[in-house]
């Protein structure tokens, strides 16, 4: 997921990672890339929070 992440970041793309979507095997690695890594190249979000994102994007139905 790093260098896909890494390669989207590069070509400017809006980034947002599933806090409860990804995970490591080695949970001191997933730790360092949830709070070391992936912050500064993408948004960090929930579940929760992506579906509050989205229903804010969708403009007003008649």
């Amino acid at each position: 997921m790093l260098s896909t992440l890494t390669d989207a970041a590069d070509r400017d793309y809006r980034l947002y990672v599933l806090s409860d979507g990804v995970a490591d095997l080695d949970p001191h690695a997933h730790q360092a890339l949830m709070t070391g890594i992936f912050p500064r190249l993408a948004h960090i979000v929930d579940t929760a929070e992506l579906r509050s994102l989205l229903r804010e994007s969708r403009p007003d139905r008649a």
